[in-house]
């Protein structure tokens, strides 16, 4: 993926620097992608694939695909993956595929899937690494909160599972011996749907749940990372964020895979008439190069689990940052709060906005807002327009909005939301003049915030 910059500053440190004077705590970077509402564009619809399974079914869930540009074992493609006949978990269990091409598949010579079948409970979720010239592949048993793990330096042979600690279903990856260490992440859900990561320095012994931010809140039942160059892209499948609803599949990025920031538009919704008519469920990503990528996607059309392969183009990174010269207006940022501390739930208007009219919101196209809260309590952003109500009721006899809140979760890193969206923050698409007033408050008044505070800023840009 190509990171676009947009006026004078070129350096990560200096980026880094820029969102210092606002908060000196962002963690990561914002991202919005350039011409195009959407981070990733599909460039085919997704093709069915035929995979050889066990038990005969073909009805493949969890894929989990390697690909080699210069081959392993003499193949360019592998995959971990379980079968799931009609949701039957009994048959959920670790097998290995290669492939040439990405679509034909079989069964290594040699190999007898599965790998392994539980004494008790039934396994899932595999995950399949490539670490030191070895193939690993992770899967879980749920009904054991057990872990465990292969390896193979061939494909063919493999060795008795080891457990490993703390997964259970997590996408694990293995970014090479960094600052002197062998490093392992693996990224995985947590309870309500959010999202969490664990570090290890073997690939066995991992760490406790450290949290991930991201505004993809709601239900995820499934992530996949891949790891790639400039950061880590993130697909979040099954998933019914916001309240929105649906089972479908989203594409996030990150800088450092601590802090998600996830396109609002899904990459696919279940269809009618498709092996995916009814849930986007596990998927994983494959790099072709020239910004071109592969997804391996199992989803589900009632009953049916079926696995299929479409090729998607991720759209180039805008980094908003402050502007100089001829280019100044570009971008713009407008402060909001800036480590506002919140103890009551009486509403508190923004200092830096007394006039109650956003500058220039008319001028920039796209516009989207970051909160950076440490509160201990849930916090609400206000934000309210009597001038763009009465206006358009009186003159135009539409039914409008005119107050409008987002509840903002205590102890969230970073989140943003794009203006432009349907279901997000409305009153601001359509405002006459950028004529708001914004306010915060603390949701309970019965059980106020005791430390923490909230910065917000407006990013809008050409």
């Amino acid at each position: 993926m190509k990171s676009v910059k947009i006026g004078t500053v070129s350096s990560k440190a200096s980026l880094n620097e820029n969102f210092g004077d606002i908060n000196d705590n962002f963690k990561e970077l914002c991202l919005w992608f350039r011409g195009s509402s959407r981070m990733i564009t599909p460039l085919e619809t997704p093709q069915e694939l035929t995979l050889p399974t066990y038990d005969g079914s073909g009805q493949v869930i969890h894929p989990s695909v390697l690909y080699f540009p210069d081959k392993f074992g003499g193949v360019y493609y592998w995959m971990a993956m379980t079968p799931y006949p009609d949701n039957d978990n009994t048959k959920e269990n670790p097998s290995i595929l290669q492939s040439q091409d990405g679509v034909t598949w079989q069964v290594p010579a040699g190999v007898t899937n599965p790998l392994d079948i539980p004494e008790t409970g039934y396994y899932s979720d595999t995950s399949l690494v490539y670490a030191v010239n070895k193939l690993y592949i992770y899967w879980a048993n749920h009904a054991t909160s057990k872990t465990y793990r292969v390896s193979s330096t061939d494909g063919t042979t493999w060795t008795p599972k080891e457990e490993v600690t703390y997964l259970q279903g997590a996408d694990v990856k293995y970014l090479g011996v960094l600052n002197g260490v062998s490093t392992w992440i693996a990224w995985n859900k947590t309870v309500g749907g959010q999202m969490s990561r664990h570090v290890s320095n073997d690939g066995i012994g991992f760490s406790k749940a450290l949290p991930v931010s991201t505004n993809l809140n709601g239900e995820i039942n499934h992530i996949s990372v891949l790891p790639d160059g400039n950061g880590y892209h993130f697909l979040a499948g099954c998933a019914a964020p916001n309240g929105r609803g649906g089972s479908a599949l989203y594409y996030g990025f990150s800088d450092t895979g601590t802090s998600v920031l996830f396109d609002i538009n899904p990459v696919l919704q279940p269809t009618q008439d498709t092996f995916y008519a009814s849930i986007l469920y596990t998927t994983c990503m494959v790099r072709l190069g020239n910004n071109e990528y592969e997804l391996y996607i199992s989803a589900k059309s009632g009953f049916v689990v079926r696995t299929g392969r479409m090729r998607v183009k991720l759209n180039e990174i805008v980094v908003p940052v402050v502007q100089t010269g001829s280019k100044a207006m570009l971008t713009k940022r407008v402060l909001l709060f800036k480590e506002q501390e919140i103890r009551s739930a009486t509403q508190v208007y923004s200092p830096f906005l007394q006039s109650g009219i956003i500058p220039n919101f008319n001028d920039y196209p796209n516009k989207s807002i970051t909160f950076y809260n440490t509160h201990d309590k849930s916090i609400n952003l206000i934000f309210s327009s009597d001038f763009y109500g009465f206006s358009l009721s009186t003159w135009t006899g539409k039914d409008t909005k005119t107050r409008q809140m987002v509840t903002i979760a205590p102890g969230l890193n970073l989140f943003q939301v794009n203006f432009l969206h349907p279901d997000d923050l409305a009153i601001l698409r359509t405002m006459i003049s950028g004529y708001i007033k914004a306010g915060l408050a603390a949701t309970d008044a019965g059980d106020l915030p005791t430390q923490g505070n909230i910065t917000i800023e407006i990013t809008m840009w050409a």
